[in-house]
């Protein structure tokens, strides 16, 4: 009967052992599950951190196309403004180049005709 007793003190004393050596390793394999997990959550958050920067910087990038577009465009206008101004300014230098030719000639007639008049004026 001692050795019954003995044996059913040793099988619980084992069980007891095994079992606590059972709980270290569910315990153990819990912390690394957690270690894992919370190393996972810290990548995530910053993927998501590099993913927000990265859609800011879209965005930025995006309003800065689009000012650069609307200055293009506003440069094209000013460029055809100063076309058309330019062409009218040409126009404008050759219909007064035409007038200072006419003046000149009218000038030479009014010259010659005073000419004529004042030579006249003394012969007479």
């Amino acid at each position: 009967m001692n050795i019954f007793i003995l044996t059913i003190f040793v099988f619980s004393c084992s069980n007891l052992i095994y079992s606590q050596s059972d709980d270290r390793d569910f315990n153990e394999e819990l912390r690394y599950q957690n270690e894992a997990i919370n190393s996972l959550k810290s990548e995530i958050k910053k993927l998501r951190s590099k993913v927000k920067t990265t859609e800011s910087r879209e965005r930025s990038t995006v309003n800065r196309i689009t000012s650069l577009d609307k200055e293009i465009t506003l440069t094209g206008k000013l460029i055809n403004s100063l076309k058309n101004e330019e062409e009218k300014t040409r126009l404008k230098i050759l219909q007064l180049r035409n007038d200072i030719l006419e003046n000149e000639n009218k000038l030479d007639q009014l010259r010659t005709r005073y000419e004529k008049r004042v030579m006249n004026s003394y012969l007479k």
